[in-house]
C-alpha cells in the first residue's frame, strides 16, 4: 500500500481509498421476536433486558409499550 502518509509524532498511518467493510454485528435476539408479534401480543423479560429491547424495537420500527409485571421482570406488548 503505497498509498499512505506516515504522521512521524503519533506514529499513525493515514491510508487513502480503503473501503468501508459492511457491519457485520451480531444479530438481535429480540428482532426476530419482535417481527414475529403482532399487534396486541407480548413477551416477559427481565428488567436489565429492557433497554436493549427497546432500541432493538426501534432499530426495527416497532411500536412498544413496556410495563413492570415483578420486581424482576417486565412485560412487553406491540402496539403498532
Amino acid at each position: 500500500m503505497d498509498d499512505y502518509k506516515l504522521i512521524t509524532e503519533s506514529g499513525l498511518r493515514i491510508e487513502k481509498g480503503v473501503p468501508i467493510p459492511s457491519t457485520a454485528g451480531r444479530p438481535s435476539i429480540y428482532a426476530s421476536v419482535l417481527n414475529q408479534m403482532v399487534k396486541g401480543d407480548s413477551v416477559v423479560i427481565r428488567t436489565a433486558n429492557v433497554v436493549a429491547l427497546r432500541a432493538c424495537a426501534k432499530r426495527v420500527g416497532v411500536k412498544i409499550t413496556t410495563r413492570r409485571d415483578t420486581s424482576t421482570t417486565h412485560r412487553i406488548w406491540r402496539v403498532k
